[in-house]
């Protein structure tokens, strides 16, 4: 229950910001939620109240795993390679980007992480208009294999796309919320890991949009 109590206040304390790893996590947390577990202990002891405090981190890591913290946007040269990679895959066209002025305006590239360890991948979001559909972004994710970017998933136009907790072959079953019948009723399309690559999996329904 300690160390429970010790996540639940680590994560109070940074609720949008999960840590690369336990040294990063301590590094912010030490003085606080030591000084809070000593005083928890009645003043104890010092070893102690640090243990507790690593063994938090620890298990806030465990629950942060899928997360890129801090810089979690792809450097210019990523961008530039999927870029060409869209091109290569005929998902956007060349004269289309060569008319742009820069490449970091054609996509917006996340750093994400689908499944356990240290491999990320790049969820990326069109722009108009080379990569954009009649009314939502259209959206892809890359992975970088041996210097090599391989398309995982291509998700189609979507107003957004959610990492669902679900998981399938071991990777993050993913979520493309959209709008029809002229933005007046929501849907998601689930998309599943087929252990290759990500593909169409089932529609949900959600209803009405907001507001109507």
């Amino acid at each position: 229950m300690r160390i429970f109590g010790s996540v639940i206040y680590i994560f109070d304390r940074e609720p949008k910001k999960p840590h690369r790893n336990v040294w990063a996590c301590l590094a912010k947390m030490n003085d606080s939620a030591v000084d809070r577990e000593k005083t928890l202990l009645g003043g104890g002891n010092m070893k102690i109240a640090f243990l507790i405090t690593f063994l938090g981190c620890i298990l806030l890591l465990d629950q942060t795993r899928y997360v890129i913290a801090a810089e979690n946007s792809a450097t210019k040269k990523e961008i530039s390679d999927i870029v060409n990679s869209l091109i290569k895959d005929g998902k956007i066209q060349s004269t289309c980007v060569e008319a742009q002025p820069k490449q970091s305006k054609i996509v917006d590239v996340t750093l994400i992480r689908l499944t356990k360890g240290k491999k990320y991948q790049f969820l990326v979001k069109g722009r108009p208009p080379c990569a954009f559909g009649a009314r939502d972004p259209m959206w892809y994710v890359y992975e970088n294999s041996t210097g090599k970017y391989r398309l995982i998933a291509d998700l189609g136009a979507a107003g957004n796309v959610d990492l669902s907790n679900d998981t399938t072959h071991g990777w993050r079953d993913l979520i493309c919320n959209y709008t029809y019948e002229a933005g007046t009723r929501l849907a998601a399309n689930v998309f599943k890991f087929d252990g290759t690559i990500y593909k169409y999996s089932h529609t949900v329904e959600r209803g009405k949009a907001p507001g109507l």
